[in-house]
């Protein structure tokens, strides 16, 4: 769930960072140009396909996409294994 606080909606996307060794990163959105509306607390949802390779160097899970100087709140985050 994502807040944002100002007067104006904005954008909140979800988006992730993957990479095995000796491959390069990629960068895949899980929830893409959700409106937000200011005070109102909005769900973001999405899957995030882990590859098979022989050992992952990083996978992050962030946001992105609020304009400059808005607070952005994030409570209730999950994360589970299908």
């Amino acid at each position: 769930w994502t807040q944002i606080k100002g007067t104006d909606p904005g954008t909140v996307r979800m988006a992730s960072v993957v990479q095995c060794v000796g491959s390069d990163a990629t960068y895949p959105w899980l929830e893409n140009d959700t409106a937000v509306v200011p005070g109102t607390w909005t769900e973001l949802s999405g899957n995030l396909a882990i590859p098979d390779c022989a050992e992952i160097q990083q996978v992050q899970i962030f946001f992105e996409g609020t304009a400059v100087g808005v607070d952005v709140y994030l409570d209730d985050v999950s994360v589970t294994p299908q």
